[in-house]
């Protein structure tokens, strides 16, 4: 839908799209994420679900959504990444005056201390911790090149060794790569 609509959209979701699914990882390639920010309104909003279970692949596709949309924050326990397209700011008055209205509640009935609760990361924290590295392309998600992935068996493109190494239905076989830096945040 996403490749013929000239429709835009002020919020687009994703959720529980478990990458390990057959078909499932192109939801999480840098081309999906492209597709997605050419359909959002310039003061758009997108939240996907970051079902990367093992630590170098949640890392793997959060590097991936966060080269596409760079104002990316975190919030529940860092399984929704959302994005924008410019720096996201959230206002209690702006909620409280929208919360007033019964439609908007019934959509979306949480008060705000809920809501900010949930925030864990920032724009620099999180490209400070996802570092240099590896994303996933759709060129890439039939393990042809498999130094794109470290864990990619976790990913459903292929088999992990327990020491790390990749191996694909082919027999090829990479090297681990994780990207460097600590995982702080601000609330």
């Amino acid at each position: 839908y996403l490749m013929t609509t000239r429709k835009k959209y002020d919020v687009i979701t994703a959720d529980i799209i478990l990458p390990h699914h057959a078909g499932a990882g192109a939801l999480y390639s840098r081309e999906y994420f492209e597709l997605v920010r050419g359909a959002l309104n310039e003061d758009g909003l997108v939240l996907q679900w970051n079902g990367g279970e093992a630590g170098t692949n949640y890392r793997r596709i959060l590097r991936t959504f966060v080269s596409v949309f760079p104002h990316t924050t975190l919030w529940a326990d860092g399984t929704l990444m959302l994005g924008s397209l410019t720096p996201f700011t959230s206002s209690r008055s702006t909620y409280e005056r929208r919360y007033q209205d019964p439609t908007f509640r019934e959509l979306f009935d949480w008060k705000y201390d809920r809501i900010a609760g949930t925030y864990l990361a920032g724009p620099p924290d999180v490209q400070q911790w996802v570092g240099e590295g590896p994303i996933l392309t759709a060129d890439k998600l039939d393990g042809k090149d498999s130094t794109e992935f470290a864990n990619a068996g976790d990913l459903g493109f292929g088999i992990v060794n327990a020491d790390g190494t990749f191996v694909s239905g082919r027999g090829a076989k990479a090297s681990a790569k994780t990207g460097a830096g600590t995982n702080t945040h601000t609330v």
